[in-house]
C-alpha cells in the first residue's frame, strides 16, 4: 500500500504536477453552505505584518490570495513536490527559516502527510515571531466518506470475487491529525489554540467531476487494489454507480467536515 507519509510517493506520485490537487478542490464549488477558505485566513492575517510563509503551499491559492488582498505582505511558498512550482523546495519536518523572522505560518491540510508532525509544528512555532500567528487547516473525522464508499464499491464491482467481501479503502493518513486530536498537538507548541469547525454538503451533478475527483486519489489507494484488480477497471466502476447515483438523485453528495486552527503565543523552548 502507497504511504501518503512518504516522501518519494508524495513527490513523485501525488503531487508530482498540480492536477490531482485542483480536481479535488474543483468539486467545493458545489458545497452549501460556502466556505471562502483563503478569505477566511486573509482575516485572520489582517494584523500581520513582513513575513508570511505557507508550508506545504500546494498549487499556491493562498500565495495568490495574499499578493491580491495583501501586497504590503512578504508571501514565501516551501512545498516538497518541485512540480507544484513553489518557491523554494522546504520540507516541513527542517524550515529554510531563521528563528523568529515570519509574522504568519500557515500550514493547510498538509501535516498529516509530514512523517514527524510535532516536529514539524516545532518548526513552524520556531520561524514565528512571538507576536505571530500560524494557521493549520485540516478535516474531521467523517469527511469525505462518501468518496470511501465510492471507492469500496467500485473495487467490490470490479471483481467481487478478487475482493472477497472487504475491498481495501487505500492509504488513509487523514486520521494522523485531524480537527479531533490537532488541537492537542498543537498546544506543545502554542500557549492559544483555537479551532474553527465547519461541516457543510457538497452536492455534485457533474460525474465527470466526481470522477475525477476519485482518480486525484490514486497515489494512496492503487496499491491496496486486490490481485488482478487495475485502476482502470475501478474508475469504470466507479463511473456506472456515479451514473446510477446522479439520476436517482439529481447529485452525488459528500460531507465535508473541515476547520481552520489558529495558534498564537509561541511556546519557547527550554
Amino acid at each position: 500500500m502507497a504511504s501518503l507519509t512518504d516522501r518519494g510517493v508524495l513527490v513523485g506520485r501525488a503531487y508530482a504536477d498540480p492536477g490531482p490537487l485542483e480536481a479535488r478542490k474543483a468539486i467545493y464549488r458545489w458545497q452549501e453552505p460556502a466556505v471562502d477558505l483563503p478569505g477566511l485566513v486573509m482575516s485572520r492575517l489582517q494584523d500581520v505584518t513582513g513575513l508570511v510563509v505557507d508550508v506545504g503551499c500546494g498549487s499556491g491559492q493562498y500565495l495568490r490570495r495574499i499578493a491580491a488582498d495583501r501586497p504590503d505582505l512578504r508571501a514565501l511558498g516551501l512545498d516538497l513536490s518541485p512540480g507544484m512550482r513553489p518557491h523554494a523546495i522546504g520540507d516541513a519536518q527542517q524550515l529554510p527559516l531563521a528563528d523568529g523572522v515570519a509574522g504568519a505560518a500557515l500550514a493547510m491540510h498538509m501535516l498529516y502527510h509530514v512523517p514527524d508532525i510535532d516536529r514539524a509544528i516545532g518548526e513552524l512555532a520556531r520561524v514565528l515571531s512571538h507576536s505571530g500567528i500560524a494557521i493549520v487547516a485540516t478535516n474531521g473525522q467523517g469527511h469525505m466518506r462518501q468518496f470511501r464508499d465510492l471507492f469500496a464499491d467500485a473495487v467490490h464491482a470490479a471483481d467481487p470475487a478478487a475482493v472477497a467481501g472487504q475491498p481495501a479503502t487505500g492509504s488513509a493518513v487523514g486520521h494522523r491529525f485531524r480537527l479531533e486530536n490537532g488541537p492537542a498537538m498543537l498546544r506543545k507548541h502554542f500557549a492559544s489554540v483555537a479551532a474553527e469547525p465547519w461541516r457543510a454538503q457538497i452536492r455534485i451533478p457533474d460525474a465527470v467531476a466526481v470522477l475525477a475527483y476519485l482518480d486525484s486519489t490514486r497515489a494512496g489507494r492503487e496499491d491496496s487494489l486486490p490481485p488482478g484488480v487495475g485502476w482502470d477497471a475501478v474508475l469504470d466502476a466507479a463511473r456506472a454507480i456515479i451514473d446510477q447515483v446522479i439520476a436517482r438523485d439529481g447529485a452525488f453528495i459528500a460531507s465535508s467536515h473541515s476547520g481552520v486552527i489558529v495558534c498564537r503565543a509561541r511556546r519557547t523552548r527550554s
